[in-house]
């Protein structure tokens, strides 16, 4: 080869490394802005933002993890369905919990206790913050007493009517004082 020919693949190499790294550079801006937006409550732009980006192929979990988070939150239709394919296809990805959390959620204000029961028996609590920690709890404690775990129930219930400044803690002592009348 020429040195010519030397120097333009040089060049040419360096060309495609750089907007290799410029591409990742502006899809982790891209995914940081839509997370900015999950944050704030807005899941349709955040949905817009990530669907391109969570195609078939994609492996990057965080864009998948926050998509799929935008649906359950907003109870899109089919959102199961993709809660199930995310956590097949990234099972150790930090965002497993609040995916499973959300699911659990969507789950219990559907009134399907057992199945939500499963998913909050799945998640690691230890990642969760303090408020959704005391409503994991209260939710948890509460599937158990529909499913007669009437100790687990009671125990999760009086670790929340302890918390200071929880929301549950009125409804977690009505339902301590409720299975000790029954």
């Amino acid at each position: 080869m020429t040195r010519r020919k030397l120097s333009f693949l040089a060049v040419l190499s360096l060309l495609l490394i750089f907007s290799a790294l410029s591409l990742g550079a502006r899809e982790k801006s891209t995914i940081s802005q839509a997370i900015r937006l999950y944050g704030r409550g807005h899941t349709a732009a955040c949905r817009a933002i990530l669907e391109p980006m969570c195609s078939e192929n994609s492996m990057d979990d965080i864009a998948w993890g926050y998509m799929v988070m935008c649906l359950e939150r907003d109870a899109a239709p089919g959102y199961q369905g993709m809660v199930t394919k995310f956590l097949s296809r990234f099972p150790y990805s930090t965002l497993v919990t609040p995916v499973r959390f959300l699911y659990a959620k969507n789950l219990f204000d559907e009134h399907l206790y057992s199945e939500a029961s499963a998913q909050y028996e799945n998640l690691d609590s230890s990642l969760l913050d303090r408020e959704d920690l005391n409503e994991y709890t209260f939710k948890k404690a509460y599937c158990d007493y529909v499913a007669g775990n009437f100790a687990e129930a009671f125990s999760g219930m009086e670790t929340v009517s302890a918390t200071k400044g929880s929301p549950y803690v009125t409804s977690a002592r009505f339902f301590l004082g409720y299975m000790a009348y029954t």
